[in-house]
């Protein structure tokens, strides 16, 4: 039985829309969400509060009171939030709005019961085909998703065994961890709108405030890779050739949350070298504003041919920008490179990069959340999932084998980090 409760607020269109974007956007790009956040009701109301209020925002409200009954929160809400809003929502908004809703619903038990009711209704609404699941709270599309979860070194050990035995040869697998499971893959650029809007602004601007730093950068993957190393947000996305440094990376920080290993399954024509021309072309694409992005976008999506594509006006701007570079590229940028991704395999230029055996993909002028779906492992036609539990046992097994913090990042502050931690609390 649903809770009837919700079925009226369901229905105002900001709930419903803060709904869409914590779970149902969720699993329909990745086919599974980790719902133990909400289950568990892990945050509390002041700090829900306080990141409402960070905002400005209208819904902290919602944390300014004592929680409604379940039969008296319509009424709370047309109260306390009134008319509808059109407004599109922050995620902070949302979130807040689905965790007032389970905070409503008081015991753990009802919470899980309500969220298979409520994936139900999100599996008729979106026509999702065959059943979403449960497992230790992660809800999962069975027909898209092969769910396992790992607690050791020796289980990872066991599921990469497995999906090797069946690896296609012109394939090569990569890996990369995720400490809360519910994050996308994507790059740190994609991951906020104004980051989006304003990189080629913070590309530009961290060179003219730091030149030295890039003194040793010759190409448009040498300033990418460098300032991804410093943490500005780039379009590149970190992957490694070693499953136990993922496994790090799963690990290492939101402790009481489920983390992840996913697979990266690269065919052997999406893998460049740094020196490849299409790495060139994607490298480049920072040095334009959002808006002349999104016309070399519109370009490519109409599939021109190879010769009209470089000989438009707009397209040769990115070829001169290309040329820098390269003063020998051909005028033969492939449309459809500039719409996809790929793994890029770095020069080995510092220590990080070494001891992380890293790699990375570098996303062209992807606009969904779902375009890097593509590069998750299949077996049986579905992706398989790896969830990490168990961190902290796990990262004392890593650290037996020296994967952690110091060797990782070998950088002296970074190390000294690391045994700051180590020795504090010894006496």
């Amino acid at each position: 039985m649903f809770f009837f409760f919700f079925d009226r607020l369901f229905y105002i269109h900001t709930v419903q829309s803060a709904f869409e974007s914590i779970c149902s956007e969720k699993m329909l790009v990745d086919g599974y969400i980790d719902m133990n956040y909400y289950i568990n009701s892990k945050q509390t109301k002041e700090e829900l509060y306080n990141q409402l209020l960070n905002e400005s925002s209208e819904y902290c409200v919602l944390f300014n009171n004592a929680y409604p009954k379940q039969e008296k929160a319509f009424d709370f809400w047309e109260k306390n939030i009134g008319a509808d809003k059109v407004s599109e929502l922050s995620f902070v908004e949302a979130n807040a709005i689905v965790v007032w809703i389970y905070k409503i619903i008081k015991k753990r038990e009802d919470r899980i019961e309500f969220t298979s009711e409520l994936f139900s209704r999100i599996k008729s609404i979106y026509s999702i085909n065959n059943h979403i699941k449960n497992a230790s709270g992660i809800f999962y599309n069975e027909k898209l998703i092969d769910l396992r979860f790992i607690s050791t070194l020796e289980e990872l050990k066991k599921e990469i065994f497995i999906i090797n035995r069946d690896f296609e040869s012109d394939s090569t697998l990569f890996f990369r961890g995720h400490s809360n499971s519910n994050y996308y893959l994507l790059p740190s650029i994609m991951r906020d709108k104004s980051w989006k809007k304003f990189e080629s602004e913070m590309y530009l601007n961290l060179v003219r405030e730091c030149p030295i730093s890039f003194a040793d950068c010759k190409t448009h993957i040498d300033y990418l890779v460098k300032m991804q190393h410093y943490g500005l947000p780039t379009r590149l996305l970190d992957i490694t050739s070693n499953p136990l440094v993922a496994l790090f990376f799963a690990c290492e920080s939101n402790k009481k949350d489920f983390g992840e290993i996913v697979l990266i399954e690269a065919k052997k024509d999406s893998i460049k070298h740094y020196n490849s021309d299409t790495v060139s072309i994607l490298a480049s694409l920072p040095l334009f504003s959002e808006d002349d992005q999104s016309l070399f976008r519109e370009i490519s999506e109409k599939m021109p041919t190879v010769l009209s594509f470089n000989s438009d006006n707009n397209i040769q701007r990115l070829l001169h920008e290309i040329k820098t570079e390269k003063p020998a590229f051909m005028d033969r940028i492939n449309p459809s490179d500039v719409l996809n991704s790929f793994v890029v395999l770095p020069l080995k230029s510092n220590e990080r990069i070494i001891k992380q055996d890293g790699a990375f993909i570098i996303c062209g002028l992807i606009h969904n959340k779902n375009n890097l779906g593509e590069f998750r492992c299949k077996r049986n036609n579905k992706r398989v999932v790896i969830i990490v539990t168990n961190k902290e046992n796990i990262l004392k097994e890593l650290d037996l084998f020296s994967i952690n913090h110091a060797s990782l990042f070998p950088e002296m502050e970074e190390v000294a980090k690391y045994l700051k931690e180590k020795y504090s609390n010894k006496l």
